[in-house]
């Protein structure tokens, strides 16, 4: 009897660490990481505003992904998913042409012919659109999810649509009606100017037209954020909404990104940032006093959630023949930045 216990006992060992192996949470994945291996995904297929991962609410994040049903069967389709659990939703089929985009309140998604929902959220509206508004002049908003006509000839940026717009003067250049394209050089110390909807001038922002660039939104600093780059150093902006007040900084980082991609997420520990090459893909945490490698593997497609700390993305190589390749990951730049004794 004592005998048939002990293998009883070595078994049930042995067949809890194999379970700790197959769990989806990594064994020697540090805490700041949290990896989703059942949510399979490739984010290099999609561009800011036609796709990628949103964050919907303070846990939750809606993606384009493949899971395996209860029967065993990979599915395609727009996912919510919870990233403290890795529970999921399925929010629709994948159709072969689509695209989707958030604006914070609605999940515009665009198909050619418009799908069953297949789950309707709680905390937000799923608008499909089938047919696209021909504009004369458009120009796409990724803030707003649409495309919207161009005011005059200058040049905007769309805000949210009770902040304006941001309007540069085409100082510099000139407008050729029958070729329908600006040439010339424009001028780089044209100012940057708030307007509303109906062009009047609400400030003239401490900002260059050689400084702006795509806004994005941040949450957690209720602010539009955006960059440029130039080799390996970038102009990074803070539009504040609070006070419609500038920050500008200059960022350099190593000899790493000279000559090559980069996609920048400013946390509040630090500047997220995946770095693109020929051959190696990098993620980087960089400070005003460090520079951390975090990974190796390809990420992409980084989402910043509400709380300022977590970035969700993609993880993994380039798709291929295989497939998916890619899984949700998230890392978490506070408590990374906690661990290493710096907040």
């Amino acid at each position: 009897m004592r005998v048939f216990s002990n293998r009883f006992i070595w078994a049930a060992l042995l067949l809890a660490i194999f379970m700790q192996g197959c769990s989806s949470d990594k064994v020697n994945e540090a805490a700041y990481f949290k990896t989703f291996d059942h949510i399979k995904t490739d984010q290099f297929v999609w561009s800011y505003g036609h796709g990628g991962i949103y964050w919907v609410s303070g846990n939750e994040v809606v993606l384009d992904a493949q899971v395996k049903n209860t029967q065993g069967v990979f599915e395609n389709g727009l996912y919510q998913v919870n990233v403290d659990d890795g529970s999921y939703i399925r929010l629709m089929e994948r159709s072969n042409h689509y695209k989707y985009c958030f604006d914070g309140d609605v999940l515009f998604v665009r198909t050619k012919k418009e799908k069953q929902l297949l789950h309707m959220p709680e905390n937000y509206r799923i608008v499909q659109e089938t047919k696209a508004e021909k504009l004369k002049d458009g120009m796409y908003s990724p803030v707003r999810c649409k495309s919207l006509e161009r005011p005059t000839k200058d040049g905007y940026r769309h805000l949210f649509q009770q902040d304006g717009l941001l309007k540069t003067d085409n100082n510099g250049l000139k407008y050729m009606g029958k070729d329908k394209r600006f040439k010339g050089h424009l001028d780089p110390d044209n100012k940057v100017h708030l307007v509303g909807e109906n062009l009047s001038v609400k400030k003239i922002l401490d900002l260059k037209i050689s400084e702006v660039s795509t806004p994005y939104f941040l949450t957690h600093e209720n602010a539009y954020f955006g960059y440029s780059m130039n080799g390996m150093c970038g102009s990074l902006w803070w539009l504040y909404r609070d006070t419609w007040k500038v920050q500008t900084k200059e960022q350099c980082f190593g000899s790493w990104a000279q000559f090559t991609s980069k996609l920048l997420y400013p946390t509040k520990a630090g500047m997220f940032v995946q770095h693109y090459t020929s051959k190696k893909y990098k993620s980087y945490l960089v400070t005003d006093k460090k520079e951390y490698t975090l990974e190796t593997t390809s990420s992409i497609g980084g989402s910043l959630a509400p709380d300022g700390c977590r970035v969700a993305y993609g993880s993994g190589e380039l798709s291929g023949k295989g497939g998916r390749r890619q899984i949700l990951k998230l890392f978490n730049a506070c408590q990374f930045m906690e661990e290493q004794g710096e907040k």
